[in-house]
C-alpha cells in the first residue's frame, strides 16, 4: 500500500507511534481512561504493533464512539484508519474532524500530510505541515523529537528552508545530522542560495521548484523530450532568476556535444551561486578534456569540498594531479579518499 516515500518521514513517524516512541498527543488528556478501557486501548496498540491493523481498527470503533472528547482515543482511531484505508475519503474526513476538534495537537495534521504524500499531493502535504508547525510554535512545550518529525516530513515535500528551521529546534537526535546534510546537498545540487532575494525562489515554493528541476534532470538522462522542454519552459517562467536554469542549460549543451555553450552556461551558474556543485563538476570535466588544467583542478577541488561523496570528481582530480606531476597533492588526495570511502583509490 505504501509507495517510495514510505521508508522515510511518514513511515518512520508511524513506526515510532507504534513503538510508543512518538506521541500521538502533545499533552495528556484531562481525565484518564478508566482502567478497563485503558487496557482495551493497550490491547489495540498491541494488535496494531503485531500487524493486525484491520482487527485493531474494527475494535477501535466502539471505543472511539464512547470517548469523543479524548484525543488519545480519537488520534489513534485516525492513525489506524490511515493504515487500513488511506485512500478512502472517510479516512481523511475522520482525521480532519480530529484535527478540528483538537486545535492544539499537531499529530492529526501529520496523519493528513501522510495521506497526501501517499497520493503524491506534495502541496497539500506542505499545507498540513505548516498548520502543524503553527500549533507547535504556539506550544512552548513541544518536544524536540516532534520538531525532528516535522523536519523529516518537510524533507519529503522538498521544503528546504522549513526543514532547516525545524531541525534547529529538534535537538541532536540521530536524524538531525542527516537532515542538515540533505538540506546542504539540496541547496548545492539545485543551486539554491539561502537568501531568497538572490535565489528568486520564495520559501513556500521551494518544493515546486526542486521537484520541477529534478523532473527535468531525470528527463535529460533519458535524452531530449517534449516533456523536458515543457517543464523547462515552466521553470523559466515561474523562476526566471534561478541559477539552476543555467545548470540545466549547461547539461543540455553538454549532452548535445556543444562544449563552448555548456561552459558558458555553467560559468553563469557558478557566478550566480558559487556552490552550484553540478556546474563545477561539468566545468571540471569539460576543461580536463580540453582546456586549462589549472581551471579543471580548481573546479574539481571545489566539487570534492562541496560534495565529498562524488567519487568521479575524486578520480578526475587525481588524474589531473598525475598529469602535471603534483605528487604531494596526489598523495594527500589519496589519503583523504581512504578516510572518506574506507578503501583504496583506483
Amino acid at each position: 500500500m505504501c509507495i517510495r516515500w514510505c521508508d522515510r518521514a511518514a513511515f518512520e513517524w508511524l513506526a515510532k507511534v507504534r513503538e510508543s516512541k512518538a506521541p500521538l498527543v502533545a499533552r495528556q488528556p484531562q481525565a484518564p481512561l478508566p482502567p478497563e478501557d485503558r487496557r482495551r486501548l493497550d490491547a489495540l496498540l498491541a494488535l496494531e504493533k503485531e500487524g493486525r491493523v484491520e482487527v485493531a481498527a474494527q475494535q477501535m470503533e466502539p471505543l472511539a464512539r464512547r470517548y469523543p472528547e479524548d484525543f488519545l482515543v480519537q488520534g489513534l482511531a485516525c492513525h489506524l484508519d490511515t493504515r487500513v484505508a488511506p485512500k478512502l475519503p472517510a479516512t481523511r474526513e475522520k482525521c480532519e474532524a480530529v484535527a478540528e476538534k483538537f486545535p492544539s495537537e499537531p499529530a492529526p495534521l501529520f496523519q493528513l500530510a501522510t495521506l497526501a504524500l501517499q497520493q503524491g499531493q506534495h502541496l497539500e502535504a506542505q499545507g498540513q505541515l505548516m498548520r502543524a508547525r503553527q500549533r507547535m510554535e504556539a506550544n512552548p512545550g513541544t518536544p524536540p523529537e516532534v520538531w525532528g518529525d516535522l523536519a523529516a516530513f518537510f524533507q519529503q515535500t522538498s521544503s528546504v528552508t522549513w526543514a532547516e528551521q525545524a531541525t534547529q529546534k529538534a535537538g541532536n537526535d540521530s536524524r538531525t545530522g542527516p537532515l542538515r546534510t540533505w538540506a546542504r546537498q539540496a541547496r548545492r545540487w539545485k543551486a539554491l542560495p539561502v537568501d531568497v532575494s538572490v535565489s528568486g525562489v520564495a520559501v513556500e515554493r521551494e518544493g515546486e521548484f526542486i521537484r520541477a528541476a529534478k523532473d527535468i534532470e531525470d528527463s535529460l538522462d533519458k535524452g531530449p523530450s517534449t516533456k523536458a522542454q515543457a517543464r523547462l519552459t515552466w521553470l523559466r517562467r515561474e523562476f526566471p532568476r534561478a541559477a539552476v536554469l543555467h545548470v540545466l542549460d549547461c547539461e543540455s549543451h553538454m549532452r548535445a556535444g556543444r562544449p563552448g555553450p555548456a561552459k558558458a552556461a555553467c560559468r553563469q551558474a557558478v557566478a550566480a551561486h558559487e556552490e552550484a556543485v553540478q556546474a563545477h563538476f561539468i566545468l571540471g570535466w569539460l576543461t580536463s578534456a580540453s582546456g586549462p588544467r589549472e581551471e579543471a583542478r580548481t573546479h574539481l577541488e571545489r566539487v570534492v569540498a562541496l560534495e565529498p561523496l562524488h567519487r568521479q570528481a575524486w578520480q578526475l582530480l587525481a588524474e589531473q594531479y598525475r598529469a602535471v606531476g603534483m605528487a604531494e597533492a596526489l598523495k594527500t588526495l589519496q589519503g583523504r579518499y581512504r578516510e572518506q570511502f574506507a578503501q583504496e583509490p583506483r
